[in-house]
């Protein structure tokens, strides 16, 4: 999840420190490439430590697969109709499968998978690490969990590889807030990777769900969201 940055920067800013209880990246099983776990490990990582996440419910799935799956079994089996676990999934669904596969099944129906890219849910797109056919939204559905889908949020949105209107972040360059430079720093950092591309999309499922907009964008909705700094926990 290359907008892992900006997402936990809207996390941040709603104060859910405590409330963000899973979070794993490096999902792709099949292959992975190594600026891109790279990239991810210093959003993700880098993120969680400026914006006051606990570490441990972090997990890279590349290192960490077995760990990554039970732990976030367990937050399922934690969940209830009070408490519901929301889980986003930013590219494949196979280790949201595993997990629900080992979940209890009479907690299953609390878990609600997050997406924005119908693409990344097909089981066909993705391959397992031998490259057997992977697992995808359906074949979670049919275990029981629910869907929630924030409609897609690239191009005007959020951006996307052939989005270049840098000039929607500007603020973000140089906002007084040095958290919200890095995560501006982090969007060219993976641009140089994406054709140049302004790519954020997987971040406005975090924008959909801490504030309910769908259609959300950089400027101004992000902008007046955010503002000038983020909520730090006492």
């Amino acid at each position: 999840m290359l907008a892992s940055a900006l997402a936990l920067a809207i996390f941040a800013k709603m104060g859910w420190q405590d409330r963000l209880v899973h979070f794993d990246y490096n999902n792709r099983l099949d292959r992975t490439l190594e600026w891109k776990e790279e990239e991810n490990y210093e959003s993700v990582i880098g993120g969680a430590r400026r914006f006051g996440f606990n570490e441990e419910v972090f997990f890279d799935d590349q290192r960490e697969l077995e760990a990554a799956i039970e732990h976030a079994k367990e937050e399922i089996n934690k969940s209830h109709e009070g408490s519901k676990f929301w889980y986003v999934q930013a590219g494949p669904f196979e280790v949201a499968y595993q997990a629900l596969l080992r979940a209890d099944p009479e907690k299953r129906k609390y878990c609600i998978l997050v997406s924005h890219a119908e693409i990344n849910e097909r089981a066909d797109k993705w391959k397992l690490a031998d490259g057997t056919p992977s697992h995808g939204k359906d074949d979670c559905v049919a275990l029981g969990a629910e869907y929630f889908f924030t409609t897609g949020q690239g191009k005007d949105k959020f951006g996307g590889r052939t989005f270049l209107r840098w000039d929607l972040v500007e603020w973000m360059e140089s906002s007084p807030c040095k958290e919200y430079r890095w995560v501006y720093s982090r969007f060219r950092s993976t641009a140089i990777h994406k054709d140049g591309g302004l790519d954020a999309s997987d971040g406005g499922m975090a924008y959909t769900l801490a504030t309910g907009d769908r259609d959300g964008n950089f400027s101004p909705k992000l902008r007046d969201f955010l503002g000038t700094e983020w909520a730090k926990p006492e």
